[in-house]
């Protein structure tokens, strides 16, 4: 997992101040024997989309566009013996901690509460979120509209089997 770590690093360090002061978002989706664990850290950049109001009329709006700047997973392995290690997540976002501007961690409510507590008692805003039927219906209506920009096709950030 450091070789992944490092990729983020070294993609951080090619970044100016400022773009190191963006506010950022990172969600975990955990998993540990039976599902992988998926990690994204994304922001957001204000673009202008049009967007029909009740009348069926497009009027432009400014929204934040959500631009994905990477996604990690951990693939347990049943055969080798191998879990996802839930204390692996949280060093990873330690360490981006001490880079980035992350303002907000959300993890689905399975096995978060000791990570949840750890990051606000930084100050970090971590919270549960599940993910839910509306949740996909704004991604596809985001996606629709242009408003999330996704890791290209042949990027390979890789995850650990």
């Amino acid at each position: 997992m450091k070789k992944y770590v490092g990729k983020i690093i070294d993609w951080i360090k090619d970044k100016s101040y400022t773009t190191l002061k963006t506010p950022r978002v990172i969600h975990i989706d955990g998993g540990l024997t039976n599902n992988r664990a998926g990690f994204s850290l994304a922001h957001g950049e204000p673009i202008e989309i049009n967007i029909k109001d009740k009348d069926g009329i497009l009027k432009p709006t400014f929204v934040n566009k959500v631009v994905v700047d990477a996604v990690l997973y951990w693939q347990p392995n049943k055969q080798l013996g191998l879990q996802v290690s839930l204390n692996n997540i949280e060093t990873i976002i330690n360490e981006l901690l001490g880079f980035l501007n992350i303002v907000c961690i959300t993890y689905d409510q399975w096995n978060s509460q000791t990570s949840l507590e750890t990051f606000q008692s930084k100050g970090i805003r971590a919270l549960e979120h599940t993910i839910s039927n509306e949740d996909y219906y704004e991604l596809r209506s985001m996606i629709y509209a242009g408003g999330i920009e996704l890791l290209p096709a042949e990027y390979e950030f890789g995850g650990l089997k």
